[in-house]
């Protein structure tokens, strides 16, 4: 937990930095999306300016470190999630888009990539957080005056998430595809990754937009990914050897 909210205080300072006051050149790409050779370099006839090397550093270390435990969490722990392999290939997918995006000079798309993921994450974690605190954990249930705020929370993380895990990646895919020229091997991989990326952000944003509807309509819902439903049996325990 505390490193999902390090993580975003890099990343977001990250881009500011790197940003500055240019946010397009004339020419082929915009400058987002221009693929440098040379890592946290100024963007194409920009003045010269301090090299933002050790911060991407830190922010890209960070990130992947982060993706490298969550993919670590979910083969020891999360082993009964029933979105089990869509979060195994999410931190799979996720650490190789990190890395890369630092390895291979595309610092300043990942940087927007793992800034817009973890907005998401911070709001997903705090909703998580007070429905576990304000439920009945038997019946799944908010605790008696806690209907509408469970409702304000799962209201918000779910407009949050259409926002960044939805809206905003589907922008930078496109950005990616209208100004980025994908004529090597490596940008395509990175590419189709982050496209698998978004597809599952859709599947799970789904999911999320359904638990909205059932927490406004019957005053409580069933996370549908992670919790065993409360009228399903018990798995029985396993027997030691």
């Amino acid at each position: 937990m505390p490193g999902s909210f390090l993580a975003p205080v890099l990343n977001w300072a990250s881009p500011a930095l790197l940003l500055g006051d240019q946010l397009g050149q004339p020419g082929e790409c915009h400058w987002v999306f221009h693929l440098s050779s040379h890592p946290a370099d100024s963007p194409p006839s920009a003045p010269s300016r301090p090299s933002f090397l050790p911060v991407v550093s830190s922010s890209s270390s960070s990130q992947t470190a982060w993706y490298i435990h969550g993919l670590i969490e979910t083969i020891w722990i999360e082993t009964s999630r029933k979105d089990f392999g869509m979060m195994l290939g999410h931190h799979i997918i996720s650490v190789v888009l990190t890395y890369g995006a630092y390895l291979w000079s595309v610092h300043r798309i990942g940087l927007l990539v793992t800034a817009e993921q973890d907005i998401g994450d911070i709001m997903l974690y705090m909703a998580k957080i007070y429905q576990k605190l304000f439920s009945d954990i038997n019946k799944q249930q908010p605790l008696p005056g806690q209907e509408v705020n469970h409702t304000l929370w799962l209201s918000a993380t779910g407009v949050v998430w259409f926002l960044t895990r939805n809206v905003s990646l589907a922008s930078i895919c496109w950005g990616i595809w209208t100004y980025c020229s994908l004529h090597e091997a490596w940008r395509w991989l990175l590419f189709i990754f982050l496209d698998l990326l978004l597809v599952m952000q859709i599947v799970w944003g789904g999911g999320l937009y359904y638990m909205c509807y059932t927490q406004f309509t019957a005053g409580h819902f069933h996370d549908m990914w992670h919790d065993r439903h409360p009228n399903s049996p018990q798995s029985p325990p396993k027997k030691k050897n």
